[in-house]
């Protein structure tokens, strides 16, 4: 049995859209939604296996399912993170595999 998830941080889901100007140059435009969510450390055996796909996890947070719409990426305590990968924990949570984007 898992341990009971906390929801007590807060991250900010980002999604981003593309769109074109009057001479046909994309724009992105980035919006956030703050959500509360639980944050876990990378486990061992899932940093290893993401390794073997070409992955390098640093964190894994999972938020309310009905909160995540795709967003491909997030913020947690000033950091940004690329959403690597989603696991349905169950009908209400969905787990986010992230690693840090540098630069």
């Amino acid at each position: 049995m898992g341990s009971k998830k906390t929801f007590d941080d807060q991250v900010q889901l980002i999604s981003v859209t593309i769109t074109q100007d009057e001479y046909a140059n994309e724009i992105e435009t980035e919006v956030s939604t703050t959500v509360w969510a639980d944050i876990k450390s990378v486990g061992r055996t899932e940093f290893y296996n993401a390794l073997q796909n070409g992955l390098k996890p640093s964190v894994v947070i999972t938020v309310k399912a009905f909160e995540y719409s795709g967003q491909k990426y997030l913020i947690f305590e000033s950091k940004r993170y690329k959403i690597e990968r989603t696991y349905g924990i169950d009908r209400e949570n969905i787990e986010l595999t992230c690693s840090e984007v540098v630069g």
